[in-house]
């Protein structure tokens, strides 16, 4: 069973009438796989497919074990060299 959803962006406007409208643009689709799992296509990014996950709470996810497994949610993660892009002695 293949199940399609719009990814839509909402914009406000008003009318010729002077009333307050509302419309949605269309920026991608989300869809349901027939092997049963969930893809993003954005009509941005034409060549790319982006897979979907739910939401899991910190206390309910498995272990990961790639190895981009960090121990904590801190961005960027201790291990990761980060460079001031305002300072270019740096670079």
């Amino acid at each position: 069973m293949e199940k399609l959803r719009y990814i839509c962006a909402r914009e406000s406007y008003i009318d010729k009438e002077g009333t307050e409208k509302v419309k949605f643009n269309r920026l991608g689709t989300i869809f349901v796989a027939k092997n049963g799992k969930e893809y993003a296509k954005l009509y941005a990014i034409p060549n790319e497919l982006l897979s979907v996950f739910p939401y899991e709470k910190k206390e309910d996810r498995q272990p990961r074990s790639d190895t981009m497994n960090h121990s904590s949610d801190k961005f960027p993660p201790d291990d990761v060299e980060t460079v001031d892009l305002s300072k270019p002695d740096e670079m």
